[in-house]
Order: structure tokens, then sequence, then C-alpha cells
């Protein structure tokens, strides 16, 4: 049975492609199962017919030259015939393409941390041991970490199209001319991971205190010379009102800690200080 199909020309799954290649080596009676190229043929005659009804027809005419473009292609006599009457084209660049250019290197800029301890009220702070409305002072600590910026180049090669005429067809590729630095810019947000606030007495007044002022008053002594404070969030806050001072001189105020770090960069500490005096009021009697 596949003989007898064979023989009469068929042209199986196997190779749908190859219908009219059988036209040009003589094959007749010639079936097929679908291929490709007969269906886009017969369907491009079917939909005008089927619009008004009159036949068509296709003349498809090439010039000995131009059997590269006909469906079936060239056959083995044609080749040999243009073989022999049309020059061999020049052949495509085959030039070794240009060494990659040298980009610059990537940088990483810092974001910038910004961070601060201070007073905010009042102006001039009274122990609460001496103030009847026990007033106190207002503190404010907060930090924060500018995005950090990731720049760096990549080598992008640049293509030109180069074509030749083969056979009647035109065939071209894209040939590598040279290359360009890309540049391209990241940006990553940085978070404050860890912070502590505290505000505590200095060391000199914490000596006045406990000589000089003791003479004056006897049993002087520290009430509460050191306060720490919670606080949180990717921008760092801890803000605390009415922060009860009873020990009088100079409070030195600090905030430290640590960021988050990015992709491309570290971890980074970080510490900021401020200072107040709390004050103390002494009645001297004058002679």
């Amino acid at each position: 049975m596949m003989s007898t199909i064979n023989q009469a020309g068929f042209n199986g799954p196997s190779a749908p492609q190859d219908f009219f290649q059988s036209i040009v080596n003589g094959q007749t009676d010639i079936w097929s199962i679908a291929p490709a190229g007969l269906m886009n043929f017969l369907s491009s005659l079917y939909t005008p017919i089927s619009t008004d009804g009159s036949l068509y027809t296709y003349m498809l005419l090439y010039t000995p030259g131009q059997c590269g473009s006909t469906p079936a292609g060239c056959s083995a006599a044609q080749l040999d015939l243009l073989t022999a009457i049309e020059p061999t084209p020049p052949p495509l660049s085959t030039e070794t393409p240009p060494p990659p250019t040298t980009c610059p290197g990537s940088s990483v800029q810092l974001g910038a941390i910004s961070a601060s301890a201070s007073q905010v009220a009042p102006s001039y702070p009274l122990v609460v041991g001496q103030d009847p409305d026990k007033r106190g002072v207002d503190v404010a600590f907060s930090a924060s970490v500018a995005p950090t910026i990731y720049t760096y180049y990549t080598q992008e090669p640049e293509y030109e199209e180069q074509c030749n005429i083969v056979l009647g067809v035109q065939k071209c590729k894209n040939v590598i001319t040279g290359y360009s630095c890309e540049k391209h810019v990241e940006t990553y947000s940085e978070c404050i991971s860890s912070a502590n606030a505290s505000m505590s007495l200095s060391q000199d007044s914490r000596t006045w205190i406990l000589n000089e002022l003791s003479i004056r008053y006897p049993e002087a002594y520290l009430h509460h010379p050191n306060f720490s404070f919670g606080g949180g969030g990717c921008v760092y806050s801890a803000s605390q009102n009415n922060v009860q001072v009873a020990d009088p001189g100079n409070w030195n105020m600090n905030l430290s800690g640590s960021t988050s770090g990015t992709p491309v960069s570290a971890p980074r500490s970080f510490s900021r200080g401020g200072q107040f005096s709390a004050w103390l009021k002494e009645i001297v009697i004058i002679k």
C-alpha cells in the first residue's frame, strides 16, 4: 500500500513543505496532506472566489536568477546554469568584530545619615525640686538615612545590517560594528536598624554636686543622673516631655545606633550628641 502511495508522489507528514519541490523534480499525480505552502496557495485563491463568485488563477513569473524566491526553489539544472552565468556574490563580512569598549567601573554613593539629639523646651529648665509646677524638660531624638545610589555600566553591541543578492534573493545579517557603554542607576532605601537614646549628667557636674555643692547643702547627692528613652521605626524617632530632672548641671544627650545596610553597602554605625543645662536657684544673703 505505502509503496503504491510513494510511487504516486505522496509527500507524507515527515516532509509537508516539499510539495512544490516535487513538482520541479518532475513528479505527477502529486497529492499531500496539508503542506503549508500548498494550503497558503489554495487559501489565497479561495478567499476572493468566495467573496464575489469569480474564478481566479495565478501566474507566477520569475526570471532565471530569481528561482530562489519561488515556492519550489531552484532545481539542480537551474543552479548549474546560474553558476555558469552569474558571478559569485561577494561574501558577507566576516571581519572580526572590534574589541569591547572599556566602560567606567561601578560606584556606590552612600546615603547621608541624619541624626539629632536636642532639648526642645523650656529654654532654662529648673530642677524639679525647686519648681512648684514640676515642668521638667522636653527632649527629642531622631535619625534617618537617605537612599544609597548604585551606578554601573554594561557593554552593549552596536549592529549594522549587511546585505548581498544571492540567486535573486537578498540575504542580510547583522554585524557587530562596535560597542557602547550603557549607564544604569539603581536606588536602595536604608533604615535605622537599631538606636539608643539617652541623657546623663556630665562627670564634672556630678563631681561639683558631691563636693562643692555638698558644702553649702549638706548631704547633697545624685538623684537621677541617667535617663534612657525608647523609640523605633525605619526613620527613628523618640521624644519625651516633662522629663523630671532633679540634678542641676550640664546634661549630655546621646543618640547612637546602626543602619540596616543595602545590597551594595554594609551597615554603618552613627552617634550624635547634644547638651543642655538644668538650673539651680540659690539665695545669697548680702550684708
